[in-house]
């Protein structure tokens, strides 16, 4: 089960890779989605816009 899952994320990579869409057009692909994800924003230290928007509005 672990190396089909392991399997189908790197045909993902391969996908993304190799596409000749644009970076706007890549963006809304299904790996970029699994790749970069809010966790791995907040690992970096970013702030996150609308949580930041919220706050200036809201709080």
């Amino acid at each position: 089960m672990f190396s089909l899952f392991v399997f189908y994320l790197c045909s993902l990579a391969v996908t993304c890779g190799s596409s000749g869409k644009s970076y706007w057009r890549s963006a809304k692909t299904e790996g970029i989605h699994i790749a970069l994800n809010n966790e791995f924003f907040e690992e970096m230290g970013l702030i996150s816009l609308r949580d930041r928007w919220v706050e200036i509005h809201y709080g």
